[in-house]
C-alpha cells in the first residue's frame, strides 16, 4: 500500500541557481543535500508547511531542458503570496483568478521555466 508521495523530481539547468530561488525567494528549505558521482548533487528542499518535496534534476546527458511541473502549492491566500512574489521577481504566467471549482488559482514559473500552480480553497479542503 502506498503510504505518502516522498518528492516530485523537477529538472533544472543549474542546482545552484535552483536552491537559491526556491530557498531565498520562496521559503523552502534544504531537506537533504549530498555530492552524487560525476560532480552532481542531490538536493531535496521542502515548503514551511511540509507536506511533499522537491527534488532537483539537471538534464539527462545529451538532452536539452524541457520545462515542465504540473505542481500545485496551496496557500492560505493566493492574493497576498502573489503579492510577496512578485515582489521578489517572481514572474506569473497567470494572476489570482476565480476557479470553476470554487477556489482561487495563479500560476507562476520557476528561473528555468517550470510551471507551478498557487492554489487557495476549493474541494480538496
Amino acid at each position: 500500500m502506498i503510504n505518502k508521495m516522498r518528492f516530485a523530481s523537477v529538472t533544472v539547468t543549474d542546482i545552484d541557481k535552483a536552491v537559491d530561488f526556491y530557498v531565498s525567494v520562496l521559503g523552502f528549505s534544504v531537506v537533504i543535500e549530498m555530492p552524487l558521482p560525476g560532480g552532481n548533487r542531490f538536493v531535496m528542499v521542502a515548503p514551511p508547511g511540509g507536506g511533499s518535496n522537491l527534488v532537483f534534476s539537471l538534464p539527462m546527458p545529451g538532452r536539452t531542458h524541457a520545462p515542465s511541473a504540473a505542481i500545485a502549492f496551496e496557500t492560505g491566500d493566493v492574493k497576498a503570496t502573489f503579492d510577496e512574489l512578485s515582489g521578489k521577481g517572481v514572474e506569473f504566467s497567470r494572476p489570482p483568478v476565480k476557479t470553476p471549482w470554487g477556489g482561487v488559482e495563479a500560476t507562476f514559473l520557476d528561473p528555468f521555466g517550470n510551471s507551478y500552480m498557487l492554489q487557495q480553497g476549493g474541494p480538496l479542503e
